[in-house]
């Protein structure tokens, strides 16, 4: 109890790390805290997006991000609404099957036992057919690799 306080790394790994010390905050619950945050929370609450937990409806939300890549710029699209128990039961259930948060849609899915038309009707407001929305790559069809290498030859 009384020892030297071990300092835990982050979750994240280090190119999460240098990206928010690059951003100015010492680690991730710094950056929560920060008023740029506070900003994009209250933009998010401000717009059209859904105000409620896209799992069970709970209108205490948490907003989970399906990306890191834009952090500290994020786009409206990039945040869900979760209530605390299913932001927790996606990270939770992220670590322990080593998915990614991209994968948020397949992730509530898998915890909920939604068919795909449950899942897409839930992310519909998150749904855009310009890249910054959720895609079900799933369903996408695929090329045959021979028919990939022709495209760059």
């Amino acid at each position: 109890m009384g020892g030297p306080m071990q300092v835990k790394k982050s979750p994240f790994g280090p190119a999460f790390a240098a990206k928010l010390k690059r951003l100015g905050f010492a680690n991730y619950a710094e950056y929560l805290a920060s008023d740029l945050w506070k900003a994009k929370r209250a933009e998010y609450m401000a717009s059209d997006l859904p105000k409620t937990c896209i799992a069970c409806g709970s209108p205490d939300i948490r907003l989970h991000h399906r990306t890191y890549t834009r952090l500290g710029r994020e786009q409206l699209l990039d945040l869900l609404p979760l209530c605390n128990s299913d932001h927790v039961k996606v990270h939770e259930y992220e670590r322990t099957h080593k998915t990614n948060l991209g994968a948020t849609h397949k992730i509530l899915r898998m915890i909920y036992g939604w068919s795909r038309e449950e899942t897409r009707r839930r992310f519909a407001y998150f749904t855009t057919n310009n890249g910054m929305g959720w895609v079900d790559h799933e369903a996408l069809e695929r090329p045959k690799p021979s028919q990939m290498r022709e495209r760059f030859i």
